[in-house]
């Protein structure tokens, strides 16, 4: 399984996760899960059966204090953002991830222009790649936290998250988006936010300035495929990608339910 990022978009993947668990299908249905920021961070929390505690992320740290904003530009506090994932009541407990399924989440490194897909099964605080994993340079503060300041969200080189090896190998592919089918990101739009991230990191800058080019390549790559199952909103979410709006993320997380009890009827896999 597949996951696109979309920072608090990603409620309507996480609505879907959380259906799947009760439904009966966990992560030891599928042989590996890869994705890319809030995608990754939900597959996660799937894996360990933390259905509740991954979605109130989108309910209540995103649209709380893990997202401020300043003049209409929003800032992301990366110390919160650990405090929740480590010592919240909605802390991952990474024991829960040890022998099941495989989830990694890229992260991309800035020095090398590459991304590093990383299994977090196998960290002793997997915490570590899933603050990496969502970082944005410039708007996350109180980075600190950051186990290397030169990896950042996995969304600037893997989004989707089409280049991990299994991929490719896979008999099936089941891909969750936020987006529909016809999105594609403005690549004029990516120059312009290269300019403003990169402002004092020229490897930032390179590494942003080709990010659309790259996620558009993935998405057509994914559309090409054959062996793809998709679950994707038929027209735009009402949310943005730092929406605070804690009723309207609900209703996109009802649109998320909806649409996955909507494929696996067409699936014939009715609980």
């Amino acid at each position: 399984m597949i996951l696109d990022g979309g920072a608090v978009r990603g409620a309507y993947m996480g609505a879907i996760l959380a259906h799947f668990y009760s439904v009966g299908i966990r992560a030891d249905f599928f042989d590996l899960i890869v994705g890319t920021s809030i995608g990754g961070t939900s597959a996660t929390y799937y894996v360990a059966g933390q259905i509740e505690e991954g979605l109130r992320f989108f309910t209540e740290h995103m649209p709380g204090k893990f997202i401020t904003k300043v003049l209409g530009v929003p800032f992301f506090n990366m110390q919160y953002l650990a405090w929740a994932y480590r010592e919240s009541r909605d802390k991952l407990n990474a024991e829960l991830l040890r022998g099941r399924t495989p989830v990694y989440m890229p992260v991309s490194n800035s020095k090398t222009g590459k991304a590093e897909f990383v299994c977090l099964n196998n960290q002793e605080d997997p915490t570590w790649v899933m603050l990496n994993g969502v970082n944005v340079p410039v708007l996350g503060y109180n980075t600190a936290v950051l186990a290397d300041g030169s990896r950042e969200d996995g969304g600037f080189m893997e989004q989707p998250p089409v280049r991990h090896p299994f991929v490719e190998k896979a008999n099936e592919i089941w891909f969750l988006s936020p987006f529909t089918r016809e999105y594609r990101s403005s690549e004029f739009k990516s120059k312009i936010i290269a300019l403003f991230l990169g402002a004092f990191d020229p490897d930032v800058r390179r590494m942003v300035a080709n990010m659309a080019s790259r996620s558009n390549a993935a998405r057509n790559t994914l559309d090409g495929m054959a062996d793809v199952r998709v679950i994707r909103p038929e027209r735009k979410l009402e949310i943005g990608w730092a929406h605070k709006d804690v009723p309207a993320i609900k209703r996109v997380m009802a649109l998320g339910t909806d649409d996955a009890k909507r494929f696996l009827d067409s699936k014939s896999m009715k609980p």
